[in-house]
């Protein structure tokens, strides 16, 4: 019986980012880049608890190819007869590092896994219960080297690890606009404002705390600096003060541009108009804003994190993320020094240009995938 040429592409849930590019929408991407290789393509959410928003549905109708099929399972039984049907002919590409993602190791044939993080599990016993499943796949898809280092010290074979970046939209974050005087009169913006930029869903993971503390640090001798946040705040889901209370209660309220989510159109002036970008998280996987800055020409003050300083190395200024008397130095230091701005800014330019091109990343994504018919 010939087997069903089929791609699976599943997925606990549509996550949605603040972006709504097309272009850089790496949740579709996958399913997309194959339309020409597979007779049956399948995007599988499942999620038993999580209901799907009507604008995730509506992004995903905008952004996935009318060819792909949406699939969604509720039912744990149902799961697992799906996967136990798809096992032999199926190309299945299973993400997130969680039980419904990883039984698909160990029950299809032709499996590729993505965690969507680079650290490593903690504790003895969730990295070797992570490191079991993984080996289970034929290929694992990473989006920056030091992940890729982790999984090879693990155990894991180089061969099958595959660094693909997230596609990031270079000509859309790089294209200057027009004069953006009106939008600095509207915020009240002054001329000898130093601004820094935010963005980002604002969590705890995000370290935005330690943020707004290396902001005040940063003004102690009246620098000037504000700081532009753009994001949504989920502080207080977190059990935390919301951006506003914590700035406050720094008695720095009136350092901060607290503007909310917004879409890209909007977002991009507020790039323009920024001397330089802040990311102080404790983890990301590639975190696709550092890309966006990069493309921009923003400076980066980022934390030491192995998905950051594996591919900006020598080209960002780097600190432990809670230590916020450094991050405010280096904030300075780019401030005060236009020239490694400059020299910065092209390294980075370069890098985006070169690793994460949309087309280039669509053809890397087919050719995984292929390889497993």
């Amino acid at each position: 019986m010939k087997q069903t040429n089929k791609f699976i592409e599943i997925v606990p849930d549509y996550a949605r980012a603040y972006t709504r590019l097309y272009s850089e929408d790496y949740m579709a991407h996958p399913a997309n880049s194959v339309i020409n290789d597979f007779d049956i393509i399948e995007y599988v959410i499942f999620n038993p608890k999580r209901t799907i928003s009507k604008s995730a549905i509506a992004q995903m109708e905008e952004h996935l190819d009318k060819k792909v099929r949406v699939v969604v399972i509720r039912n744990c039984i149902k799961y697992l007869i799906y996967l136990l049907k798809n096992r032999n002919g199926a190309v299945v590409f299973a993400n997130d590092r969680i039980l419904s993602s990883f039984i698909v190791g160990l029950i299809c044939k032709k499996t590729v896994f993505m965690s969507h993080q680079s650290n490593l599990p903690e504790g003895i016993l969730k990295r070797l219960i992570f490191q079991f499943f993984i080996k289970r796949f034929n290929l694992i898809k990473v989006s920056n080297p030091f992940e890729k280092e982790e999984l090879i010290h693990r155990g894991i074979k180089k061969e099958k690890i595959k660094y693909i970046p997230l596609a990031i939209d270079y000509q859309y974050f790089s294209k200057k606009r027009k004069d953006l005087t009106k939008l600095k009169e509207k915020h009240k913006i002054k001329k000898d404002d130093k601004l820094i930029l935010y963005l980002g869903n604002i969590r705890k993971f995000k370290n935005p705390y330690n943020l707004l503390k290396a902001l005040k640090y940063a003004n102690k001798n009246d620098n000037k600096i504000k700081l532009i946040i753009i994001g949504l705040d989920q502080l207080q889901l977190e059990g935390g003060l919301r951006i506003n209370e914590f700035a406050k209660k720094l008695d720095i309220s009136d350092n901060i541009i607290p503007l909310g989510a917004l879409p890209p159109k909007q977002i991009v002036p507020f790039i323009q108009i920024s001397n330089l970008g802040v990311i102080p998280s404790h983890h990301e996987g590639q975190c696709l804003v550092a890309y966006e800055f990069a493309s921009a020409g923003l400076p980066l003050c980022l934390s030491n994190i192995g998905s950051f300083t594996s591919v900006f190395k020598n080209s960002a200024l780097f600190c432990n993320p809670d230590d916020y008397k450094t991050l405010a130095s280096n904030i300075i230091r780019y401030l005060n020094d236009p020239e490694l701005v400059k020299k910065h800014a092209a390294i980075n330019r370069r890098i985006v240009k070169e690793r994460c091109d949309y087309d280039t990343i669509k053809s890397k994504l087919r050719e995984l995938f292929v390889s497993l018919k």
